[in-house]
Formats: structure tokens, sequence, C-alpha cells
């Protein structure tokens, strides 16, 4: 074998040898893109997944708090409706007719007493529409329910209060129309 055969022999190794390198280095150039692509693809999941985590916690955080504001506008808006209400009422109370708000008082009054001898605190207001025959009426009925019938009406609680104090043995019981309405206010708001 000549030279020149061992030449192009050697040439075909080198060339066999090159393509063999260039097919490898192609395998090795397309695994690691489509490794490289993998991972960029897992990456972006990654990253989406918590973008979306992100917003829906940032949109439950807003819904939370419209719907508190929105439940503090409500409570406020019950809270005037209350506060008017309460307040048409005790301004009916006080502009009953006499003969219903005596009424009411005398049936308030009986309800609450003890032994009869009470001291009964009232407005000057209600004092003046209190004639002899209501206080008889109170004192016949208490007579009728075995208690003695010496109750004492003091005029001392503010010209615009209506209802009555109860004092007796150290104790008072407020059954005036504004305590009333403020227990009344109290018990509906919790």
């Amino acid at each position: 074998m000549g030279l020149e055969d061992i030449l192009k022999n050697i040439e075909k190794k080198v060339s066999t040898e090159i393509e063999k390198l260039m097919k490898e280095a192609e395998e090795e150039k397309k695994r690691i893109i489509e490794k490289a692509i993998k991972e960029a693809q897992e990456k972006k999941e990654r990253l989406i997944e918590k973008f979306k985590k992100e917003a829906e916690d940032e949109r439950k955080r807003k819904l939370i708090k419209v719907r508190m504001e929105e439940k503090k506008k409500i409570l406020a808006l019950k809270k005037k409706f209350m506060e008017d209400a309460f307040q048409r009422a005790k301004q009916e109370l006080s502009n009953l007719n006499k003969g219903e708000y005596l009424h009411l008082f005398k049936e308030a009054l009986l309800s609450n007493i003890d032994s009869g001898k009470e001291k009964i605190v009232i407005s000057p207001r209600d004092r003046l529409i209190m004639d002899e025959q209501f206080i008889q009426e109170v004192k016949n009925e208490l007579s009728k329910r075995d208690k003695e019938g010496k109750l004492e009406f003091i005029p001392e609680l503010d010209e615009e209060e209506r209802g009555f104090i109860i004092k007796k043995k150290g104790t008072q019981i407020n059954r005036t129309f504004s305590t009333l309405l403020s227990e009344l206010k109290d018990k509906i708001e919790k």
C-alpha cells in the first residue's frame, strides 16, 4: 500500500471520526436544548402558578376589605334607622293623649309596686295630669292586691321625662321612657 492510500485511509478515518463527533455534538446540543426548554417551561409554570396564587390572594383581600366596608355601611345605616325609630317611639310615647298615657302609666306602676309604701318620682309635667281621681284609682287597685296604698308621688324628674322611678328600701326601679327605650335599644343592638 502506498503513501497515497495511507493518506486517503487516514483522511477517511478522520472524516468518519469528525462526522461521528459532529453527530454526537449535535445530539448533545439537542439534549441540552431540550433540557433547557423543559426547565424553562417548568419555571414558567411555577411562576404562572405563583402569580395566579398571589393574584387570587390579592383578590380575596380586596373582596374581604370591600365586604367589611359594606358591612360597616350597612351597620351604620341600621344604627341610623334604629336611632330614628327609637326617637320616633320616644316622641310618640311622650305625645300620647292623657287617657292613653295615664292607662299605660298605671299598668306599668302597678306591675312594679311591691308593698304600696314606695315613693314614686315623676316629672312635674306628669304630676299636673295626675288628678286625685287617678291617684285614688291606683291606691284602690293596690288595696285589691293586698298592698298598702300609701304611695307618695314626688315631681323631681326632668320636665320632659316621662315615666317614673320607684324608690324603696334603698333601691330604685327606673321605668322612665328614656331608660326603657335605652335598655331595649341595647338589647336589640346586641
